[in-house]
């Protein structure tokens, strides 16, 4: 009977280091994702910056990088161009969630389900917010962090609420 329960014991104790190594693992992707997503956008300004200096208008500069990530990395222009876009969006926008994801503190889900919830966010109320919502990302699973996100931006600026839906709808996302 007591070898038993020390046999289930040490099975318990081997699944946990297995689970905690999983975690690990977790976290180092997303430390990776992090970092491709920064290259995809490094990637992107410099072609851009190449093709401004060439004369390319500012509305086509770098269009073509995500092209060239595409078939370098052999995944779709649409993928990479997302990246490129979240990556932009991370440098520019979303100081804590860049700060979390390049940390391994959350994955790619939860980073694309914050910048895109907090995409038509006034940059007053994303200051306030964002922070609030990484901390919390850290805990949730990506369909929590949406959730719990809108309605947290609800409850901040109820007024707000059209603009934020009405502007992806414009923007043709």
């Amino acid at each position: 009977m007591i070898d038993g329960m020390s046999e289930i014991a040490d099975d318990a104790f081997a699944a946990l280091g297995v689970v905690e190594r999983l975690r690990a693992v977790h976290s180092e992707i997303a430390v990776l994702q992090a970092e491709e997503a920064a290259l995809m956008t490094e990637l992107y300004r410099m072609r851009r910056e190449e093709q401004l200096d060439l004369g390319v208008g500012q509305l086509y500069a770098g269009e073509d990088t995500a092209t060239e990530i595409g078939v370098a990395l052999k995944m779709s222009q649409r993928s990479a161009d997302n990246l490129i876009g979240l990556g932009l969006g991370l440098e520019h926008r979303y100081p804590a969630t860049r700060e979390a994801f390049a940390a391994g503190r959350i994955d790619l889900a939860r980073v694309r389900a914050i910048s895109e919830t907090l995409t038509n966010v006034s940059e007053e109320l994303l200051a306030e917010l964002e922070p609030k919502i990484v901390a919390y990302a850290e805990g949730a699973v990506p369909q929590r962090v949406r959730r719990t996100a809108r309605r947290w931006l609800l409850e901040a600026d109820p007024e707000g609420q059209a603009v934020r839906r009405e502007g992806p709808r414009r923007s043709g996302m």
